[in-house]
C-alpha cells in the first residue's frame, strides 16, 4: 500500500516521499525515515511523529510526545488519529507542513487522478500514478515555469537521480470549446515535439545535449512527461551572477561546447514515423544562459529545453496563437521583426550569451523594452565588449561583435564557424 508524503514550508524545496511500509517515522534524528534539519526545523523533535499503515488501507498519525505538538487540519492532536488522504499536517508551531495522499486500495486511481488535477506546489503530481510508486522513492522540485515543472526523482533500483519534466496538469484541463481544445492540442503537440526532438538528438551521443530516457503520458488523462538525465551543476546565468568575471578560456570552452551541440542539431535529419516525411535540421530558438547547464563532474556545457524548437525543412510550426515563445534580449532582430527563423536564430542567442559572459551580465544593446532594443540594433548602437572588459583578446571581442551585426549575412555563417573560432580562442587565451 503506497503512501505519498509531501513536505513543504518556508524556504524549503518541495519534496515528496513515496513509501510502501508499515511505519514511517518523522523527526530530527538520523534514525527516522524522514529526517528534518535541526537548524531549519527547530519546531521538530528528535522523534516527533509516526505514520502507521493499518489493515484495510487505513493510516493513522501518532504524536510521540513532541515538544511543540503535531497539528492535523489546524487542530493539535493527542496520541493517534486516523488520517484521510490529503490531510494537512504541521509538525510543531509554524513548523514544516506535510500533506499525505494514498489510494484506498492498490487498484484505485481516484487519489492519483486528484493529484494530477491539483495545482499544488507541494506534491509531485505523478507520485501515485501508474508504475511511478514502484520506480521512484523521492521527488524534489527543481524548476517551474508557466507551462511546466521539473522535479528530480530517485530511482528505487539504482538510487540514481533523474529529471522528470511534465506539462502543468491544470493546463490540460479545459472547457469543451473549440479554442480550449485547440490550445490543449497545441500544448500537447509542443511538449511531444520537445520530447521527441531531444530524444532523437540524445541518441546521437552528443555531449552538449541533455539525454532523454523516456517519453510518456497521455494528455487525455491529464499529464505528459519525459524522464531525462539529471545534470548536477549550475546554469550559465547562475555562474555569471555568482562569479561575475569568467576567464576568457572558460567562456570560449563553454561556447565551443554549445556550438558543437548546435552544429549537430542544425544538420540532423530523420524520417517522421507517422507519415514518412523527411525532416531536416532542428533550431533551438531559445539559446540563452539559463538554458545552458554546466555539468559539475566534467565541466561540460549542456543545452537544455527544446520546448520551442523549430524544424528547418519539413516540420510543422507549433506556436500557440498570441503566445510569445522567445526571450527578446536573446532573439535575433529578423525574428523579432519578420519572424524569420533559421540556424542564425540560434547563433544570435549564442553571441548574446557570449557577450553576457564576457561582460559579467550586461547586454550588447541598450533599451528598456523590445522596441527600444530593436531601435538600438537598427542604429548599430552596440556597446563594445571592451567597455566592460578592458584587457582581453582583441580578436575574440571582434568576433563576438561581428556575430551581433544586424544583418545575418555579416555574421559568422554557421555553428561550425563558431566551433573553429572558439577552439582557436580557447587555445590563445589558455593559462600557462
Amino acid at each position: 500500500m503506497f503512501i505519498s508524503v509531501a513536505i513543504s514550508g518556508r524556504n524549503r524545496t518541495p519534496t515528496t516521499y513515496v513509501f510502501d511500509q508499515a511505519e514511517i517515522s518523522l523527526g530530527r534524528s538520523s534514525r527516522n525515515d524522514i529526517i528534518f534539519d535541526p537548524l531549519v526545523d527547530g519546531a521538530v523533535s528528535r522523534r516527533h511523529a509516526l505514520i502507521r499503515c493499518l489493515a484495510e488501507g487505513r493510516f493513522v498519525l501518532e504524536d510521540l510526545g513532541s515538544t511543540q505538538g503535531t497539528f492535523v487540519n489546524n487542530h493539535r492532536i493527542k496520541g493517534a488519529v486516523t488520517l484521510s488522504s490529503r490531510d494537512s499536517i504541521v509538525l510543531g508551531v509554524e513548523g514544516p507542513r506535510i500533506n499525505v495522499s494514498f489510494e484506498k486500495d492498490q487498484q484505485s486511481t481516484t487519489e492519483s487522478d486528484e493529484l494530477l488535477r491539483s495545482p499544488s506546489a507541494a506534491h509531485f503530481p505523478l507520485a501515485l500514478y501508474r508504475d511511478f510508486p514502484t520506480r521512484f522513492s523521492v521527488f524534489q522540485k527543481i524548476g517551474e515555469g508557466g507551462y511546466g515543472q521539473v522535479w528530480r526523482g530517485k530511482r528505487r533500483d539504482t538510487e540514481e537521480w533523474v529529471a522528470i519534466k511534465f506539462l502543468r496538469p491544470e493546463l490540460l484541463i479545459g472547457g469543451t470549446s473549440s479554442s480550449s481544445m485547440i490550445r490543449i492540442e497545441k500544448l500537447s503537440d509542443r511538449f511531444r515535439r520537445e520530447a521527441e526532438v531531444t530524444r532523437l538528438l540524445s541518441k546521437q551521443n552528443i555531449k552538449g545535449i541533455v539525454r532523454v530516457d523516456e517519453v510518456g503520458g497521455d494528455s487525455r488523462e491529464g499529464f505528459l512527461f519525459m524522464v531525462m538525465e539529471y545534470i548536477e551543476g549550475e546554469s550559465l546565468d547562475e555562474i555569471v551572477m555568482r562569479r561575475r568575471e569568467l576567464h576568457e578560456e572558460t567562456i570560449c570552452r563553454y561556447m565551443r561546447q554549445v556550438a558543437e551541440a548546435l552544429h549537430a542539431a542544425h544538420g540532423f535529419e530523420w524520417q517522421e514515423p507517422a507519415d514518412g516525411k523527411r525532416v531536416r535540421g532542428i533550431i533551438h530558438r531559445d539559446v540563452k544562459p539559463s538554458n545552458i547547464l554546466v555539468r559539475k563532474h566534467d565541466d561540460q556545457a549542456v543545452l537544455c529545453d527544446f520546448g520551442i524548437a523549430a524544424m528547418q525543412e519539413g516540420g510543422e510550426r507549433l506556436t500557440l496563437p498570441q503566445m510569445r515563445v522567445f526571450t527578446y534580449k536573446f532573439t535575433a532582430p529578423e525574428v523579432l521583426m519578420e519572424n524569420i527563423i533559421t540556424p542564425a536564430t540560434d547563433l544570435w542567442g549564442l553571441a548574446v550569451t557570449a557577450y553576457v559572459l564576457l561582460t559579467g551580465g550586461f547586454f550588447p544593446y541598450g533599451g528598456m523594452g523590445m522596441g527600444e532594443t530593436l531601435k538600438a540594433i537598427e542604429d548599430r548602437s552596440l556597446i563594445p565588449v571592451k567597455s566592460y572588459r578592458g584587457r582581453m583578446n582583441e580578436d575574440l571581442a571582434a568576433f563576438v561583435e561581428s556575430a551581433l551585426d544586424p544583418l545575418p549575412e555579416k555574421r559568422p555563417p554557421n555553428a561550425e564557424a563558431w566551433v573553429r573560432a572558439m577552439t582557436r580562442f580557447e587555445q590563445e587565451t589558455a593559462v600557462g
